[in-house]
């Protein structure tokens, strides 16, 4: 978001050329720019210029217009103005509002007087601050030069406030960027030149009345103004002495304080449709400026045209030239130079080849500047946490969609979260956006937001998941869903992956090929809650660190809304073909209960789980409604999907009853009042009592939930915490933390 007291269309005024140049940059290197537009300059007080209003909104990807709730540029109350005393309400609330709805990179001010809207924007978003000017001298500079006090002036201790606001500040030139750091105490500040765009529109010509035409163009102020009544002064008397035929062509707006001027060496024409054309019909311009602030954007836009400058010194601040004629010492010298060439137009073509120099020195001052604001804001972005997840896990209805919640709300206090969508496109569910949307930058497959349509929130974006990491940079990445295809060969400067391995199998993808995938390139932790599993990816494929985490740090489960009502339900997890299932329907059926099995090595199963949205078949969907069961009975061993399952039904707080099969029952006596009973007859005992006693019940599910916070200790995302923190995997303490290897 840019937010500017300035359009940009027209491009009339050096300010707004300023902020149009800068905009349309950020473009051309992929930005999308919000434009809020602050309308206080004098032509939008009265009116809104409607075609200017209509460029802007074609020109840029939004645009809002802002009116102001106050006067505007009001003298200072005191000798100077205070920093925030143009403050206005209507913009910090819009700030306010506007990052609250949509969710920006970086916010651009111009001007420090502006700097107060930057408390409204969130924290987590780039600040930069464009100041045009130095403002902390201001009210001096124009008591040297006659003139009172005018438009915003303010004490450096007060500039250096407005400055503290921004995370980088761009100074227009060096001398003001060494006044910002060196006195203002500014920690990050660089120096952002105005460059043109170098359209060479002089062309060497000779003038009908033989006379040298120096153009001079510039907005009415009164700076403009004294300037140039003492060049004017200087210079009329010189062109005379030497009979040298110069005439001083001026135009702009300052033209208009000239209007009653009447000198054969003067051409007043006054405002100009096209800026283009003056250049066109001028010999030589000249920048006749000894004292100002900021940088003379009428300057870089002379030598963007391609024609012959002849400046002051100071005139030429913070340019990179050193062109003597660019360099002059005062109006005298400036009045020589420009009878030398009223006698000698050879010189012309070189100085204007220097023109052209210098704007492509210029450019690529300004690239530079770019690039290293580009890296600061990557380097904020690389600290980021991109979780990757397919669509499903926006849908409540879905155990993707338990988990997601999960990783977001345990790591969004560590560090700002980045959500990549992969398809396939389902319809779209938001209820997790209403508690962390501001936190999050969204992006999607293109694909995934092509399939939504004007359904997607305007603040995603659509960006393959390989330029998403080349471009942004993320160190992190949590990934709930299998995209090494997407991935291609760019993994960008990812230093660490993490792999939910659960959740990717969940979500029917294919662990091994993206583990298989990442591990050559980038150290991978596996996280999971089936010890197991995790256990399998440690041994026999080389992973390094793995982690024993919840499918849900704490709560019941979203997806699975416990059913208050109906007949009692019995959930099987277990095979069709169990032996022990034709028993237990039958006893099932004895108790008046109904009997509801899945089978968790079962893709359908898995899917009907993971989505459940609209296509799929009632049946499947109900089998994922699991919180209407009262007993849960496991019978098949125990992978990843069992696990999650059992989870999410002991944190609801239904009983579960995992009978000792096998082995395993041989080494264990016969115990009523254990979990795991070791024969038919105890199981049974155990079914009958759940069901027709609410208190046994009631003891044996508190008796499961105890059982899920002990097992299901939150030692695994204290581990991620840390990581993420930058303790390092190898410390050794990680030996003490359940289930990290």
């Amino acid at each position: 978001m840019v937010i500017s007291p300035t359009p940009t269309h027209p491009q009339d005024h050096g300010n707004r050329k300023r902020v149009f140049e800068i905009c349309s940059r950020l473009k051309n290197m992929g930005a999308k720019i919000h434009f809020a537009h602050y309308a206080s300059e004098h032509d939008w007080r009265d009116a809104r210029p409607a075609y200017a209003e209509a460029q802007m909104r074609a020109t840029w990807d939004g645009y809002d217009l802002i009116a102001p709730s106050r006067p505007l540029h009001m003298g200072a109350i005191e000798r100077d103005h205070s920093i925030d005393e143009w403050e206005d309400p209507a913009l910090s609330v819009y700030v306010n509002w506007v990052c609250g709805v949509q969710r920006f990179d970086a916010v651009i001010v111009n001007y420090t007087w502006l700097s107060f809207c930057l408390n409204s924007v969130p924290d987590g978003v780039f600040k930069i601050l464009d100041t045009h000017d130095a403002f902390g001298k201001r009210r001096t500079m124009l008591e040297q030069m006659g003139i009172g006090p005018e438009f915003f002036h303010t004490t450096p201790e007060e500039e250096a406030k407005g400055l503290a606001r921004a995370d980088l500040v761009w100074a227009i030139k060096e001398d003001e960027r060494e006044y910002f750091t060196r006195e203002l105490g500014v920690k990050n500040c660089l120096t952002m030149l105005h460059a043109e765009p170098g359209n060479s529109v002089w062309r060497e010509q000779i003038s009908d009345d033989g006379f040298l035409r120096a153009g001079v163009i510039g907005a009415r102020n009164n700076v403009n103004r004294r300037n140039l009544e003492e060049f004017l002064s200087v210079a009329l008397p010189q062109f005379s002495h030497y009979l040298a035929d110069v005439k001083i062509v001026i135009a702009g707006g300052c033209a208009d304080d000239f209007l009653d001027f009447q000198h054969p060496n003067v051409e007043i024409v006054g405002r100009v449709p096209h800026v283009e054309d003056f250049y066109r019909h001028v010999d030589v311009v000249i920048a006749p400026i000894a004292v100002s602030t900021g940088l003379k954007i009428k300057v870089a836009e002379a030598m963007g045209s391609g024609a012959p400058l002849v400046a002051l010194a100071h005139a030429t601040e913070g340019f990179p030239t050193q062109e003597p004629r660019h360099l002059l010492r005062d109006f005298k010298e400036m009045a020589m130079e420009l009878i030398k060439l009223a006698f000698d137009r050879d010189q012309l073509p070189g100085l204007a080849e220097g023109s052209r120099q210098i704007c492509t020195a210029i450019d690529n001052h300004v690239q530079a500047a770019m690039a290293e604001t580009y890296a600061q804001l990557i380097a904020r972005e690389a600290s980021h946490m991109c979780v990757v997840v397919p669509m499903a896990a926006l849908d409540p209805s879905s155990l993707l969609h338990d988990h997601l919640w999960t990783a977001i709300n345990f790591m969004r206090h560590n560090r700002k979260i980045a959500l990549y969508l992969t398809g396939p496109a389902a319809p779209p569910k938001f209820d997790l956006f209403k508690e962390f949307g501001r936190e999050m930058r969204v992006f999607a497959e293109p694909a995934v937001l092509n399939a939504m349509a004007d359904t997607a929130p305007a603040s995603w974006s659509a960006i393959d998941l390989s330029d998403l990491f080349s471009v942004r940079g993320y160190e992190h990445a949590y990934f709930m869903t299998d995209c090494h295809r997407a991935l291609g060969l760019h993994t960008g400067r990812l230093k660490r992956a993490f792999v939910r391995h659960d959740a990717v199998t969940l979500a029917g993808g294919d662990v091994r090929a993206l583990l298989e995938f990442l591990r050559p390139v980038v150290p991978c932790v596996v996280i999971g809650a089936y010890a197991p599993s995790l256990a399998l990816w440690n041994e026999k494929f080389g992973i390094a660190v793995i982690a024993t985490v919840p499918f849900r740090q704490n709560g019941d489960y979203i997806s699975l809304p416990e059913v208050k009502s109906g007949a009692p339900s019995i959930l099987i997890l277990a095979s069709a073909q169990d032996p022990l299932i034709p028993a237990l329907r039958y006893y099932a059926e004895e108790l008046g209960a109904t009997i509801s099995l899945l089978d968790p090595r079962d893709p359908a199963v898995r899917a009907a789980l993971a989505y459940p949205g609209k296509g799929r078949d009632a049946a499947a969907r109900q089998r994922a409604l699991i919180g209407g069961a009262k007993l849960l009975i496991e019978l098949s061993p125990s992978n990843e999907i069992s696990t999650i399952l059992r989870e999410a039904v002991q944190r609801l707080g239904i009983p579960v009853i995992s009978p000792l099969r096998g082995a395993q029952a041989g080494t264990m006596g016969l115990n009523t009042f254990n979990t795991s009973p070791a024969s038919l007859l105890p199981l049974l005992r155990m079914i009958g009592l759940a069901l027709a006693d609410g208190n046994y019940a009631a003891w044996l599910g508190e008796l499961t939930k105890a059982t899920t916070v002990a097992e299901t200790a939150d030692a695994g995302w204290y581990f991620l915490w840390q990581v993420l923190a930058g303790t390092p995997l190898e410390n050794r303490e990680w030996e003490n933390v359940l289930g990290v290897k």
